[in-house]
């Protein structure tokens, strides 16, 4: 068993397996800034998005951005919530998760997008205002999404991106979508 184990370290260091050709990996730290339209089932309201990581292009163009997002979203009540003393609804979340694509360099990177975290939601209005009320949610969020950077330098970049996004609340789940110019920042 040793000299198996010996041997096996030895053709690891050996010069043919030092001669195998690597895959370049080219990192790029990145901000991004994304103000948004967001719409609910049945409303419409505003939303932004922070993120900051990295951007890895594998080799020719494979691309895998892990990142972190600071999400908020907020949404006006309208019919029966209006009627029931609800102003507003806002939410907030903290994303981790990452995007993937392929990266046309200098020209293009589409890509897809998944994140999973926390999100707090709270709603506001004069139905909030009552001693028992609970307005207030802190749950498991995801969203997933797809998109493009068009790169109109080597560090700054903008395209569209639509992400579906799920805030796993007590008794219901809210679901939304978002529009936006996501903004790219490579530092």
């Amino acid at each position: 068993m040793r000299a198996l184990i010996i041997s096996g370290l030895l053709a690891i260091t050996s010069p043919a397996w030092a001669q195998r050709p690597s895959i370049p990996v080219t990192a790029h730290p990145v901000l991004g800034l994304d103000v948004e339209g967001a719409a609910p089932f049945g409303d419409f309201g505003n939303s932004a998005r922070f993120r900051a990581g990295v951007d890895l292009i594998l080799g020719p163009g494979a691309y895998i951005a892990p990142d972190g997002e600071i999400n908020f979203v907020r949404f006006g009540a309208h019919g029966a919530a209006e009627l029931g003393g609800l102003d507003s609804a806002i939410g907030v979340g903290f994303m981790l998760g990452g995007r993937f694509g392929y990266e046309f360099k200098n020209i293009a990177t589409p890509f897809f997008d998944l994140h999973f975290g926390y999100y707090h939601a709270q709603a506001t209005g004069r139905a909030c205002d009552l001693p028992a009320s609970n307005c207030g949610s802190d749950k498991f969020g995801m969203e997933w999404g797809f998109g493009s950077t068009f790169w109109l330098s080597p560090s700054f970049g903008i395209g569209p991106l639509l992400k579906f996004n799920y805030d796993f609340t007590d008794n219901v789940t809210a679901n939304w979508f978002t529009f936006t110019a996501d903004l790219v920042f490579r530092i």
